[in-house]
């Protein structure tokens, strides 16, 4: 419904939340896994797995251009700690969410590095992950072949116990 509140159109904007729909999605940067990325004690493995997980949970609800700087912050504390499971994961959510901003170039070549990182290092997960990414990236293009291949190699490599992102 329009809302003069909104601005012009008074239409909502992505990110916004109704209340008629629910509760108002707190942002991303108030979450307290994502906040703990650059203040409080010093990262460990779990902290960075956790924002990362809010991150995931959240890119089903907020705008992207909230969850590419948390992303980058969580990819730099990877890097610097030498944790290149979490460098990777990382490196692929920006990758997803450079495809959802159509730059499929870069989210191409991000998640074929990914995929091949988490082939090398059998990570099943970011495996599954990476090739659901290149299954939308060529299904964006029209590559049906190709995206139909990832999509069934995603499903191949995900694992009957994966956490559904919503979860």
């Amino acid at each position: 419904r329009p809302d003069p509140a909104r601005g012009p159109g008074g239409m909502a904007k992505a990110g916004d939340m109704c209340a008629e729909v629910g509760p108002e999605v707190p942002r991303i940067t108030e979450l307290p896994e994502v906040r703990a990325l650059s203040a409080g004690p010093e990262p460990t493995h779990v902290s960075v797995a956790a924002a990362l997980a809010a991150l995931d949970r959240g890119s089903l609800l907020l705008q992207r251009t909230e969850l590419d700087g948390p992303a980058a912050v969580a990819e730099r504390i990877a890097t610097d700690h030498g944790w290149p499971d979490l460098q990777m994961r990382a490196r692929l959510h920006r990758a997803e969410l450079s495809r959802q901003a159509s730059d499929l170039v870069v989210a191409a070549s991000v998640a074929t590095q990914v995929n091949a990182w988490a082939g090398d290092h059998d990570d099943v997960l970011l495996l599954a992950r990476s090739h659901n990414t290149l299954t939308a990236v060529y299904r964006h293009i029209g590559g049906h072949a190709e995206s139909l291949a990832h999509a069934v190699a995603s499903m191949a490599h995900t694992p009957p116990d994966a956490a559904r992102p919503t979860e």
